[in-house]
């Protein structure tokens, strides 16, 4: 949810599944795409993704491990090189073309020592150039829109097996965003608006192994994941890319984990997030569920209830499906439904076990 300025959603306004699409798409058109966007909703990381997913099967030195570049030889994380990121903010244009030399009497450019842009070694990738239009310096503008245009600037060509994706905050983001001519937007073979979808952050947060905790709180307050003011004066705020760090503050000390968690999500989130891991931890632990069910104790507010439900849910398998609704029926039928709902859309093969047969023949006019 975005709040301050109120945005209107538009026919190319797409999802983060969505996006993922149009990423292969590009791939098939060798054409430059435009991603619009509010920052931190995740635009570099599907598009990283992306990357992974068409080109680093190229690259059999590496692998990708949790989401991250792995060198096989260093035994070190790297960034991809099938995914080389240019950031418009932090570039001067002679960082991309060099400076002019003058030899035999002609002028040529000088390329810069250590290129930011692909190499020519036969192996393709995506070029993203993200914050395209937050560079004060209409040059770099310049030359970012020519390298997408032309495919090549300065004595450079890019290689033909590499696409262009570009991203970049919109002026009213109050990101310092330029607004772009629209004579230069046709340079792109579309633009797409790329606003939060909870259901396709849950997804991809539970295939990354995101702390239960932080996808049951997301599931509860599904309003949170994103909320962004442009007016406000905070130096963060709740988004995709802040819930990926916070799930990993979960279990700091109290001391510490205060003020990183409200320094991170802003006062009003970050005391409801903190207020709910504190109710969380008086709640029995998921291994006393599974060893226990039938005395493991029972959560007394219903917002708790519906988290732990969720939660267990989430991380079903055939080995505690059985426990787990053993627990729940000590409460009423509709987290029961809760549960048995959630777990056959997360997980369809759970429907062929015996205790999820058995509640729905129970529970047939509840199940609907």
């Amino acid at each position: 949810m975005t709040k301050g300025t109120q945005r209107q959603t538009t026919g190319n306004t797409i999802s983060q599944k969505q996006l993922e699409e149009f990423v292969k798409i590009t791939a098939q058109l060798r054409e430059p795409l435009m991603v619009w966007g509010a920052p931190g909703i995740g635009k570099s990381n599907i598009i990283q993704q992306g990357a992974d997913d068409l080109f680093a099967g190229e690259y059999q030195e590496y692998e990708v491990r949790n989401g991250r570049c792995f060198e096989k030889a260093t035994g070190k994380y790297r960034t991809r090189p099938w995914c080389i990121e240019i950031r418009g903010s932090l570039i001067q244009s002679y960082d991309l073309i060099g400076i002019p030399e003058i030899v035999d009497g002609f002028t040529r450019w000088a390329p810069p020592v250590g290129s930011l842009l692909p190499p020519h070694n036969g192996r393709g990738g995506i070029l993203f150039i993200d914050e395209l239009m937050n560079s004060e310096d209409e040059n770099v503008r310049q030359a970012l829109l020519g390298l997408i245009n032309d495919r090549a600037i300065g004595s450079y060509t890019l290689p033909e097996n590499w696409i262009i994706i570009a991203a970049s905050n919109r002026a009213e983001d109050g990101t310092f965003a330029h607004q772009m001519g629209k004579h230069l937007g046709t340079r792109f073979w579309t633009h797409v608006v790329l606003e939060p979808n909870v259901d396709d952050w849950l997804a991809r947060a539970r295939k990354d192994g995101i702390d239960y905790r932080t996808i049951g709180y997301i599931q509860w307050r599904r309003d949170t994941l994103l909320v962004f003011d442009a007016n406000d004066r905070g130096n963060s705020f709740p988004c995709p890319r802040i819930w990926y760090k916070i799930a990993q503050l979960n279990d700091l000390p109290p001391s510490i984990r205060t003020p990183a968690i409200i320094g991170a999500l802003g006062e009003a989130t970050g005391q409801d997030y903190l207020t709910f891991l504190t109710n969380f931890e008086d709640l029995p632990s998921i291994k006393e569920i599974k060893n226990n069910p039938a005395s493991a104790p029972l959560p007394k507010r219903l917002d708790t209830l519906y988290v732990l439900t969720s939660s267990l849910a989430n991380i079903a398998d055939f080995a505690s499906i059985a426990p787990f609704s053993e627990y729940l029926q000590r409460v009423s039928e509709e987290w029961q439904v809760l549960f048995f709902k959630e777990c056959e859309r997360l997980h369809p093969k759970l429907t062929k076990t015996r205790p999820f047969t058995e509640f729905r023949i129970k529970n047939g006019d509840l199940y609907i």
